[in-house]
Formats: C-alpha cells, structure tokens, sequence
C-alpha cells in the first residue's frame, strides 16, 4: 500500500487529491514534498529556468546578461573599433582602377626662349631700315645717340651692362620716335614714285579701303614684310586688325595717306618690331 501511495506522489500534484482520497495518508500536507521540481514530470519547466531533467529553458538561457569579453579576445564582428595609441593599423585596398600596360608617351615641347628686346644700337639700325634712311632726329642730331644714357645704355663707369627691359620710359620714348619718323616718312612719300617709298609700295595717296581694299591690303602685307619681317597670305587673319586701324585712320583723318603714316606708328610701336 505504501509502496503504490509513493508512485502516486512522484506522479505529481494533480494526483495528490487522489492519494488522499485512497488512504495514503491521513494530511494531504504531508503528501507535498519538499521539493517541488523533484515531482514534476520531466519536460514540465518552471520559472526558475530547468526542468526536471535538469536542462537549461532557452529563454532563461537568453535573458542571462553575458559576461564581458576577456581581455585580448576577439571583438564582436561589427562592432566598431577604436584605435590606441602604438597599435599598428593595416590599411585596405579601394576600388580598383583601370591603368595601361604602357606609360603614355610624353609629348616633348620644342626648347623656347622669351623675346628679348633690341638694344639702342640695335633699334635705331632697325627704325632708319624700315623707314630707308629715316631717324629719330631733332635739330639734326639723333635722339636715340642723345638720349642714350637714358634709356639704359652703359656708360662703363656706373653700369656695364644695358638695361633691356621695355620699361615705360623706354616706351614713351619710343612712340616719340616713331611719330617723328613716320611723320617725316609721310612727307618724303609725296615726292618718290608708287613702290620707292616705305609707306606707299602697292598703293597710292589716293586710293582707299572703299575703292581698292586689294591695293590696300597688298600694302598693309607689304608694310608687315619691310617692319617686321612677317610674310603674310593674303586673307590672312593677321591683317584683321591692321585692316581695322588703316580703316579707323582713315574715317577720322580723312586722307589716305595720314591713315598710312598711323599705321607706320602702330607698326614701329608693336612688340614684334623692337623684340626678337
């Protein structure tokens, strides 16, 4: 009898009443144990976290706090990760780029030096040149010679060396010569024949940008040769802007050949005559 009221109390507490009512024992108290998991079946999980069996509830499990990551073990993947101080950083490769088996070839530019101006000696064989035999000249004597010392040329006791830089004075100076030279051109063209002169060699006094624009541009090509040197087609771009000058002068002044005399300023005033 005792031996069949022992199974029914390890069956559990839903038999106790059972027990009692078979005469197992006379206080239903005395029926419950002292522990209650120890008479549960197995599988039946209490809020303490095990079963019988005495295996650990998957939530209990997951509501347990996690203990700290030791010392020197691997972070978390994710977590983000500061440096410290002495600690050797590896860096990453990007994205790659697409690059050619072969360097492109490097483009040689031809050596080129700066312009370099004309000395005096230089200039005023270049202005009486252009002009056939004309100067800078004021009571006879040339001014270029006079002004010498001026415009930078060496004297060998203060300076040795002649100041080539195309300095304002040197400028001024020489737009004074070339309105004085091309002023006596002008009027020396009045007695020379179409061709002799320096101002009128494929047009003549009278002839205009509206009556003959070949002639004048054949001139204003012709006038580009003798000043600077300068073989220019007919048509060129080049001769825009000296075409608009003669043009201009020529509208303001009223005469053909004054419209000449101010493009033979404008020639001698042009860097390309007094550098090279």
């Amino acid at each position: 009898m005792k031996s069949w009221c022992s199974h029914l109390v390890t069956a559990g507490r839903h038999v106790i009443v059972a027990a009692f009512l078979a005469g197992c024992a006379g206080d239903p108290a005395s029926l419950i144990p002292a522990d209650p998991e120890a008479v549960d079946p197995p599988g039946v999980r209490h809020a303490s976290g095990t079963s019988h069996s005495g295996a650990v509830h998957t939530s209990s499990a997951m509501a347990t706090k996690p203990e700290s990551t030791p010392e020197g073990a691997p972070e978390a993947a994710g977590s983000p990760h500061e440096p410290v101080a002495g600690e050797v950083v590896h860096g990453t490769f990007g994205d790659p780029i697409a690059v050619d088996l072969s360097p492109k070839p490097v483009v040689v530019e031809p050596p080129l030096r700066p312009r370099k101006r004309l000395d005096l000696d230089q200039l005023n064989s270049a202005l009486r040149g252009a002009t056939l035999g004309i100067g800078w000249e004021i009571a006879s004597k040339d001014q270029l010679v006079e002004l010498a010392l001026t415009l930078g040329k060496p004297d060998y006791i203060d300076q040795t060396i002649e100041n080539l830089e195309p300095s304002a004075l040197f400028l001024k100076f020489l737009g004074d010569a070339s309105r004085s030279a091309c002023d006596a051109v002008r009027k020396r063209e009045l007695t020379l024949a179409v061709g002799d002169g320096a101002l009128l060699i494929e047009a003549n006094e009278t002839q205009t940008s509206a009556t003959a624009p070949v002639a004048i541009d054949d001139n204003l090509r012709a006038l580009l040769l003798r000043f600077h040197g300068r073989s220019v087609a007919a048509g060129a771009p080049e001769l825009e802007h000296w075409r608009w000058l003669y043009q201009t002068a020529e509208l303001k002044l009223g005469q053909p050949l004054l419209a000449w005399q101010a493009v033979c300023v404008g020639l001698i005033n042009h860097p390309d005559f007094y550098t090279y």
